[in-house]
């Protein structure tokens, strides 16, 4: 099975990002500032179970919430509609299992399968941050923001404070298996389940690789060293030389990726 495509929608730049996994990609590189670090944050925060901030949610689409909370607090949309409407923050992720023998076990990925078609070979993981307070609780957490001695005011500064303060308790993350033949078929999955699936291991974006030209050459070879930073006067001559020629060989690497 291969993870083939990777969809996240309102996630800081990310309105709405569809990532294509080539079976041979090792690396996504980009210019500053184009979103490389958010995609792989989400994805950590998603398999970690944590919560989005406020920061998260774009700024493009903040204005849009306020007018839907303003008109829900004014009783002018119901819950329901504020719930299918709010620009929430969702990530999919397409995997083919299309090359593995259909009879034998998928393992963690068979809690994904739910489309029974024998001629499928596409599971969806669907993962949302949706509104998970209840009705009363939002219109009494925002009360005094749109209220004023019982008249409708308008406060933006105030509902920011609010949701800054508050954001995780207005968003909890759902994780579901999604029929590909039929996307309103869905099935509620645990984080477990999801965990089980994807072993997820970041490594940081080099920022020094930078548009200004002032690279320093020898980061990733700090980086990398700091794995093999033993005692070579305590260690067996032999073994000693090996680790000094794996060293230099990071070094050089490194050097030469720079350039």
């Amino acid at each position: 099975m291969r993870l083939s495509n990777i969809k996240i929608k309102n996630y800081r730049l990310l309105i709405e990002a569809d990532l294509k996994v080539d079976d041979n990609i090792t690396l996504i590189v980009g210019r500053n500032n184009t979103a490389k670090t958010s995609c792989m944050e989400l994805i950590d925060k998603v398999l970690k179970s944590r919560a989005l901030s406020y920061d998260d949610f774009p700024l493009t689409k903040r204005k849009y919430a306020f007018i839907l909370l303003a008109q829900f607090m004014r009783n002018k949309l119901s819950f329901e509609n504020l719930c299918k409407k709010f620009p929430i923050t969702t990530i999919d992720f397409y995997i083919d299992y299309l090359l593995d023998d259909m009879n034998i076990n998928l393992g963690a990925l068979s809690p994904f399968i739910i489309d029974v078609d024998v001629d499928s070979n596409m599971a969806i993981i669907h993962v949302e941050y949706s509104i998970k307070i209840s009705e009363d609780s939002l219109k009494t957490m925002f009360e005094a923001c749109f209220f004023e001695n019982n008249n409708f005011v308008c406060k933006p500064k105030d509902v920011r404070d609010v949701c800054i303060a508050n954001f995780a308790k207005i968003f909890g993350m759902n994780i579901y298996a999604i029929n590909p033949k039929n996307k309103n078929d869905r099935q509620l999955k645990t984080q477990k389940e999801l965990v089980d699936l994807f072993p997820f291991y970041s490594i940081p974006a080099e920022r020094i690789l930078g548009e200004n030209g002032d690279h320093n050459i020898n980061s990733l070879g700090a980086l990398i060293s700091s794995y093999f930073s033993v005692d070579i006067e305590n260690l067996d001559p032999k073994v000693a030389e090996e680790v000094k020629i794996l060293r230099k060989t990071v070094e050089d690497a490194n050097v030469t990726l720079q350039r």
